[in-house]
């Protein structure tokens, strides 16, 4: 009988040390290949694809075509889900049929013009054009279609405040009737009137030296929710010379925003009027000087009580003596009371209050 000879093998065993280092290791590289597939779907999904990138508020920062990307701040065209505007000064121009898009919000403080045969498709979405916002074209014909319907035929007028279209369940935050700046008496008056309010928590009154770069100068209180027309108006005290602009921002609760159309005004300031002795007595007169500035033609020179009933006019011409400053007593004052003096020049009006003791 042979000899088997049978091999034995024996493992050697594994140290409790060795065991944990192998799983440390393990677990170390199944955590990297994780990061790692995290960081790459992040890339994809963030910045890979240009709807997750870019859709948004977009600006015209140069007067150009739709399909321009330097028309655009965001330096590529509209797309699904953005909201434009087009401010003041800039004309944004209309070179192609679109395609539809979806959930589209244009607002116009400037131009939107519309080259022939040329239109915007989007459903839903909605055109607003300010007042002082321009719609034109070169010939008729449909140039906006919203979810099937055919929207302002480029013939009728296009003059801002115009409104097409609309979002499910949505309503503009604020209806703007109108904004103005007027210069009035070396200040300028910002006036504005809403027709409706819906989660207006205040407004911004911006100026600019020119109509570019804008800083704010004032906020005031919204009204919340309104149904009723509500008339601002804010005095500039420190208006500047020259012509400037002034534009108004409507800010919501929750931090939403819309700009209306800017404005251009022209200010020059004129020398300030004495009147002395100012409170003055009954039955008493007062001394009036009015600078004479150089653009002066003539000054119209009229006292009226409270109630606007005239005491005296007078007009004094460029030749009147040979001062620089218009210099006349008042007639007696009848009563005690506020009389107001209203000096009307070319280009301006200035009211100065008197009071009679």
């Amino acid at each position: 009988m042979g000899t088997r000879l049978r091999l034995i093998y024996r493992t050697k065993p594994v140290s409790r040390l060795r065991q944990l280092t192998e799983m440390r290791t393990a677990t170390f590289i199944i955590g990297a290949l994780t990061l790692n597939l995290f960081v790459i779907t992040y890339i994809y999904f963030n910045l890979g694809t240009s709807q997750k990138a870019y859709a948004g508020t977009m600006t015209a920062v140069a007067s150009g075509n739709w399909t321009s990307p330097s028309t655009w701040s965001a330096g590529r065209v509209p797309q699904d889900n953005d909201s434009l505007t087009i401010p003041f000064g800039k004309t944004v121009s209309v070179d192609i049929v679109t395609p539809s898009y979806n959930h589209l919000l244009i607002t116009v403080n400037g131009t939107l013009f519309f080259m022939g045969g040329k239109k915007i498709i989007m459903c839903e979405g909605m055109v607003v054009v300010s007042l002082g916002g321009l719609l034109s074209s070169v010939n008729a014909g449909s140039k906006f279609e919203i979810c099937g319907s055919f929207l302002w035929d480029g013939a009728s007028p296009g003059d801002g405040p115009l409104s097409f279209g609309g979002f499910t369940g949505a309503t503009l935050p604020v209806n703007l009737v109108y904004f103005k700046a007027l210069p009035e008496n070396n200040k300028v008056n910002v006036q504005w009137e809403t027709a409706s309010q819906v989660n207006c928590d205040y407004f911004s009154v911006e100026r600019s030296e020119d109509g570019v770069n804008f800083s704010s100068i004032v906020n005031m209180k919204g009204k919340g929710n309104s149904n009723r027309n509500d008339v601002y108006d804010y005095i500039d005290a420190d208006a500047l010379e020259g012509t400037s602009y002034y534009r108004l921002i409507e800010v919501d609760f929750d931090g939403k925003s819309q700009t209306f159309n800017t404005v251009s005004v022209t200010y020059k300031p004129t020398p300030e009027i004495t009147v002395y002795p100012n409170p003055v007595a009954a039955g008493s007169t007062a001394t009036v000087e009015i600078p004479f500035t150089n653009i002066d033609s003539q000054v119209e020179v009229s006292m009226m009580n409270i109630e606007g009933k005239k005491i005296f006019s007078k007009t004094f011409g460029k030749n009147t003596g040979n001062s620089s400053t218009i210099s006349f007593q008042t007639e007696a004052f009848p009563a005690k009371g506020t009389f107001l003096l209203l000096v009307a020049r070319n280009d301006s009006r200035t009211i100065k209050k008197i009071l009679v003791q």
